[in-house]
């Protein structure tokens, strides 16, 4: 009896084995082969695989070859700081980079022939396999069959449930897009009954992605695509350098204010406010979970904090506006009169004196202009600094407002008005250098004369920097040069010369500056390097300084915002927005210097002051804006920087961008301007105006630490890729 048993034992197993056989065979046939499970991370960083991967694996000849270029996909992830990939599992041309067992999709070419006998590869299902083992989720992005993204609550496709049941993976269907059709979120869930959860991506700011994350918005981020990210890593550790630790309380910076959440009426400011202007905007705060209405008419806030603006028409005479906000009311009179029109046409003369015959000015503000016209202030052709004199060739009265008064004519033929100078006696500068030496931590080098303080005028010719010293004469020699400049000439003129330096193109002049002390008669030429990348990915704008300048403080508030004064008004915001920007800077390893750290209010003199002893690489002057409350302020948002020397454009372009990918504002305008603390030879400098405080969701959007932040870093991103500019 035994001995019988063990042949039926072999012959049964034998048949299981055939059995098992034939199945395995059924199922490679059928293209099931068995299924490989990814992962759920609760918290996931995303990187999509897209079309040009999908394009790159199918150019793969051999199924060695696309299993090594998915092996690298997943290392490179790994090296990106991911633990996600997404992808839409199709090819350009929609054909699947899997096996679909519903016979819905044909497999790609490029899958297909390499199939032998039994032997049939699935890179999805390979993919998978490798990323699983490595810890990084793999979920598919629902699309038709063309590629066409799904929006969430749309019907998935019979293959795509197929798909992600066989791998118990996550589908993502798009939740929202940018206009051009970029995806922004997703709707995250699992193949199982799981709250969708939102997947955010900014492919243009991982300022945003960092700023959603460290606050709590979200837990799952993509940052963005594949084959860009493996070329250029930057974005991948701008977000992680900038996710890490906690972020600190801006609430100081915003003067302890936050914004009322109750009824009432900011502007006008007084009741009874008497105007001359057919309209008025009203503005104030509410209830946000209550109802508002003006005189019986439902009001629309367009924003969550309760804030809001509405543009009202003014007949002549008394005009009374009431709100209701729940069982909140307020009222308000507004009295238009009829313009008086005309108004004193009478002019004056300041007392002011033409220049004698051999006078000479002497430049008493921070920086002054040489104007070309002195009636017109725009009309800038040079700008002097505090302590430079030059012989007066000239004399003009012209008419500023209703006052006339004096501008005085230099040898260049330029206008410096009397209001920034000064008449004084003087004589021809001699001057003579007293030593060249070569700071290596400012990258800086200064050449000192003895002699004098005269007014230089610069010019350039490609890369030589002409500067031209009125009422001057040189003397002596040139000290020996340092090796980044290659060149030194001095040319003699009718009572001037012209210093004539050369730079070169692979080390170019990046700032310059004239300091002058007028007590020990010398003039100091101030010469800086190009900032680059440290090349340390930890902190890649070590050795960079930056200067912040949070606009106003003090007594003066700016701009006051929709929500009144009892919120932050513009000073406050300025404040908590430069604080967040040297937080983040500082992240990346820059050293960062702060015109104001409080409620203070340093001079416009004494924030040039700054930027000319202290000899920053780029000044970010912080503001927000405002319009005029006679028009619809609801219309009036976004983002715009001005700049004055042309090496502030790139600066002030780089952080409209930078701010409006962050946070969704409108882009304005990038402007010349002459702005006081623009005005820089000394390296880079913009005004940037973040957003409005008169529009009402614009203000209640900035205000908010989400906003505050998103501006902060998005400054902090700008100047990197600045930097990163320089090469």
């Amino acid at each position: 009896m035994k001995k019988r048993s063990f042949p039926i034992f072999v012959a049964a197993l034998a048949l299981a084995v055939a059995a098992a056989g034939a199945l395995f065979v059924w199922a490679v046939l059928a293209g099931r082969l068995p299924a490989a499970k990814t992962v759920h991370n609760p918290q996931g960083v995303w990187v999509e695989l897209d079309a040009a991967w999908a394009e790159r694996l199918t150019a793969q000849p051999t199924v060695q070859q696309m299993k090594q270029n998915i092996d690298q996909t997943v290392a490179t992830t790994l090296a990106l700081r991911a633990n996600g990939v997404m992808l839409t599992g199709l090819a350009a041309d929609g054909q699947a980079l899997f096996r679909d067992g519903t016979g819905t999709l044909s497999t790609a070419d490029a899958v297909t022939r390499s199939d032998k006998y039994l032997a049939r590869f699935d890179p999805v299902q390979y993919l998978v396999r490798v990323a699983a083992a490595k810890g990084v989720e793999v979920a598919f992005v629902a699309a038709e069959a063309d590629g066409t993204l799904l929006a969430e609550g749309g019907t998935l496709p019979e293959w795509l449930t197929a798909l992600a049941a066989r791998h118990q993976a996550r589908v993502l269907q798009l939740r929202s897009q940018t206009e051009a059709g970029r995806p922004t979120a997703y709707a995250l869930a699992a193949a199982a009954d799981e709250t969708a959860a939102a997947l955010l991506r900014a492919d243009e700011s991982p300022a945003a992605l960092a700023v959603q994350t460290q606050l709590g918005q979200t837990a799952h981020v993509c940052l963005g695509e594949y084959t860009a990210l493996a070329a250029d890593s930057s974005a991948a550790a701008l977000y992680h350098t900038f996710a890490a630790g906690t972020l600190p309380d801006l609430t100081a910076a915003k003067g302890g204010k936050t914004v009322p959440q109750h009824l009432s009426i900011t502007y006008p400011l007084t009741d009874g406010e008497r105007v001359y202007t057919d309209k008025i905007f009203l503005m104030g705060t509410s209830d946000p979970n209550a109802p508002l209405t003006l005189n019986g008419e439902t009001l629309q806030r367009g924003n969550n904090r309760g804030v809001w603006g509405v543009l009202v028409e003014l007949a002549v005479g008394d005009n009374v506006f009431t709100l209701q906000n729940g069982d909140k009311t307020e009222s308000v009179m507004v009295s238009r009169r009829k313009s008086q029109g005309g108004g004193s046409t009478k002019t004056y003369n300041d007392g002011t004196q033409p220049a004698r015959s051999g006078q000479y000015l002497l430049v008493t503000e921070d920086i002054a202009s040489a104007l070309a016209d002195p009636a017109d202030a725009s009309s800038i052709r040079q700008t002097l600094y505090k302590g430079a004199m030059a012989e007066v060739v000239a004399s003009k009265r012209y008419a500023s407002g209703n006052k006339l008064t004096f501008a005085y004519q230099l040898a260049t033929g330029d206008w410096v008005r009397n209001t920034s100078c000064k008449l004084v006696s003087g004589s021809t500068a001699v001057l003579e250098p007293q030593g060249m030496y070569y700071d290596s931590a400012a990258r800086s080098t200064v050449l000192t004369f003895a002699g004098g303080t005269p007014a230089v005028f610069h010019s350039w010719a490609d890369n030589t920097l002409i500067l031209q010293f009125l009422s001057a004469e040189f003397a002596g020699q040139l000290p020996a040069l340092p090796e980044w400049i290659t060149s030194a000439e001095v040319q003699p003129g009718t009572d001037s010369f012209a210093l004539m330096l050369t730079f070169a193109e692979t080390d170019p002049l990046y700032g310059w500056a004239i300091n002058y002390d007028t007590n020990a008669k010398t003039t100091q030429i101030w010469l800086k390097r190009t900032p680059r990348l440290s090349g340390d990915a930890s902190a890649p704008l070590a050795g960079v300084t930056v200067m912040l300048d949070a606009g106003h403080g003090g007594s003066d508030d700016g701009a006051m915002g929709s929500a009144g004064k009892a919120a932050p008004v513009e000073k406050d915001l300025n404040l908590a927005a430069a604080t967040a920007a040297k937080y983040r800077l500082e992240q990346l390893g820059a050293t960062v210097l702060m015109t104001r750290t409080d409620d203070s209010f340093p001079t416009l003199g004494d924030r040039v002051t700054a930027m000319n002893t202290l000899h920053p690489d780029l000044f970010i002057a912080v503001h927000h804006n405002s319009l005029e409350l006679v028009s619809d302020i609801n219309n009036a948002w976004g983002t715009e920087a001005y700049w004055f020397y042309d090496e502030g454009e790139l600066l002030a372009n780089t952080l409209v961008d930078e701010v409006c990918a962050a946070t969704g504002r409108n882009r304005r305008s990038v402007n010349y301007g002459y702005y006081y603390v623009t005005r820089s030879n000394i390296c880079p400098a913009v005004l940037l105006e973040l957003g409005f405080m008169t529009n009402p969701s614009e203000y209640a959007e900035c205000e908010t630490d989400a906003g505050l932040w998103a501006d902060g870093t998005a400054i902090a991103q700008a100047v990197y890729k600045v930097i990163a500019a320089n090469g």
